[in-house]
């Protein structure tokens, strides 16, 4: 593999990487930076797969790093929010319907030991318009508050379809007789 390979493989995941970190720093860093950041989680989301399919760089750290990268970063951003009650722990419980679903799922089915089945958890388009609604949500808040009530309405709509998509597999998988 040449150096230039080698760089391209990891960029992708530095750049998942970058939003575990910025996860990490959001509730610390001045209000006034709060947009930027999320425009920045915004866009190394985007960047990351989309350089990580173009170059052939997916890698087994990166289908790891990419999800953790998004549900910490919105998590980081939902608690904020929380904290400066601009949202309730209801409000929070609803945005975040579809990572719940996959949290209990991924718990039942390492508690059942029946690994095989965790097939449900990867990426669907539904998480995937779920994970983009939930961004454009928490944007609005820094960035474009008149949009707050819409986005608000919409990814609580998207999250929970989501959510019943991914139950949907998760069960789908559990009950299938070839496992």
């Amino acid at each position: 593999m040449s150096p230039i390979e080698h760089v391209r493989k990891q960029v992708p995941n530095l750049l998942s990487a970058s939003r575990i970190i910025a996860a990490l720093a959001f509730p610390f860093i001045p209000v006034s930076w709060r947009f930027p950041m999320i425009l920045w989680a915004l866009l190394s989301e985007f960047l990351d797969g989309f350089l990580a399919r173009k170059w052939n760089a997916i890698t087994q750290l990166g289908q790891l790093l990419d999800p953790i990268g998004d549900k910490l970063f919105i998590l980081a951003t939902i608690t904020v929010l929380i904290l400066e009650r601009q949202l309730s722990w209801l409000d929070f419980v609803l945005i975040a319907m579809r990572d719940i679903v996959v949290a209990c799922g991924t718990i039942s089915i390492l508690l059942e030991a029946r690994s095989q089945s965790i097939s449900f958890l990867m990426p669907r388009m539904s998480g995937k318009i779920t994970t983009a609604f939930q961004f454009a949500l928490l944007t609005s808040f820094y960035g474009f508050p008149a949009l707050v009530p819409y986005l608000f309405v919409s990814t609580i709509v998207v999250s929970c379809i989501s959510a019943l998509d991914y139950l949907y597999a998760a069960l789908h998988r559990r009950f299938d007789k070839a496992l």
